[in-house]
């Protein structure tokens, strides 16, 4: 296992680092390493917040570490905790020395956290900020990877999907060259542009070479959320058999306990699975259940992705369901910025009221999105 053998190598290490530079790096790298893994991640980021803020290694290093925390906070979905790691390293910018790296990780959280919070305008602003930033590092440091990684997803939001496959490109390029725990989640993350532009063959060949890439690496990291993504092109191929084994292998990642990236696509996956055999019931539950974990995240960038099906699985008496899901839909500025988004509130409201041209207006802003993957839904 490559990344536990790089774990003790950096533990080793620990033990008798005594530059404080050194102990910095040591342990950024240590808290990389449990990322990819999947492993105790909020622990992790907690416990190098706390040594950062109780070191007296200088403002540097301080920085290094609280945006290292940052990002595995934000993974964990300690969103709260993620924003007060990034700001902070943003406030040490403005009144000490503090390095590029770090202040363009805390750019890339602070786009997450934008992100994921539905304010994609901000959260596209802050991504390309932190990418402008990586200019002043080394470009054989990993952050030329994890950056333009974050920036991609935040891209992907956004549904500007050609400045996500060019910032996926870059980070590819980096990963190769510097970084290559970050290429499970790269082709991950541009596997999910093609199945959301409909183009599945290419989807297929990124999000294997992702598990391929995670396998070779014995990492979790994002397995979930490749093979949850592998599945539901296979459903809507007519492929179940294939899909089911995508999900059983999805369950044996699940099931061990390993942080669940792309759980909600994992749900949304296993919805469409029963809906498929025809048990509308469990479709339902489990659609409700995808939808409710998002809501309870905060991860309002993925809702799109799960509206349609947590309205079409309703009962005929879901009309106040409904009126959570569209309020939920309606936070944030996706719904006035993205066409994909106001195809999903359209689509609800036309449900809830039986009003066709409120349905009709979701298949015309469908059919103006990006999202291919979307336009077929709504017909």
């Amino acid at each position: 296992n490559r990344i536990e053998e790089s774990a003790r190598v950096a533990a080793d290490a620990l033990e008798f680092a005594n530059d404080a530079g050194l102990v910095a790096r040591l342990r950024a790298i240590q808290s990389r390493q449990r990322i990819i893994q999947g492993v105790d991640t909020a622990q992790i980021a907690s416990d190098l917040e706390s040594y950062a803020r109780v070191s007296r290694d200088g403002r540097e290093h301080e920085a290094m570490l609280l945006s290292e925390a940052a990002v595995g906070h934000v993974v964990a979905g300690s969103f709260e905790a993620a924003a007060r790691c990034a700001t902070d390293v943003l406030s040490l910018g403005e009144n000490a020395s503090v390095g590029a790296s770090a202040l363009a990780i805390a750019r890339a959280v602070e786009a997450w956290i934008s992100s994921f919070a539905g304010n994609f305008a901000a959260a596209c602003e802050s991504a390309r900020s932190a990418c402008h930033a990586l200019k002043a590092v080394d470009e054989n440091d990993p952050i030329q990877a994890i950056v333009p990684y974050f920036a991609g997803m935040v891209f992907v939001d956004a549904d500007a999907f050609d400045e996500a496959e060019r910032a996926f490109t870059a980070a590819r390029a980096a990963g190769e060259r510097t970084a290559a725990f970050m290429l499970p989640l790269i082709h991950i993350g541009t596997g999910l542009v093609h199945y959301l532009r409909g183009t599945w063959d290419q989807a297929v060949a990124e999000l294997e070479a992702g598990l391929m890439a995670a396998e070779d690496l014995c990492a979790n990291g994002g397995l979930v959320f490749g093979r949850s993504l592998l599945a539901l092109i296979e459903i809507d191929r007519g492929n179940v058999d294939r899909a089911s084994e995508h999900l059983e292998a999805g369950s044996v990642v699940v099931d061990s306990g390993a942080d669940l990236l792309g759980l909600n696509f994992f749900l949304l996956a296993k919805s469409r699975m029963a809906g498929a055999h025809g048990d509308a019931a469990t479709a339902r539950t489990i659609a409700a259940s995808a939808w409710d974990l998002d809501v309870a995240l905060g991860l309002a960038n993925d809702l799109r992705s799960l509206a349609h099906d947590a309205v079409v699985t309703l009962d005929v008496d879901g009309s106040e369901r409904i009126d959570t899901i569209v309020t939920a839909l309606e936070a944030g500025d996706a719904h006035e910025l993205l066409a994909s988004a106001g195809a999903s509130v359209a689509f609800a409201l036309g449900v809830r009221e039986r009003d066709v041209e409120l349905l009709q207006r979701a298949c015309d802003l469908a059919q103006e999105s990006p999202r291919t993957i979307d336009s077929h839904r709504y017909r």
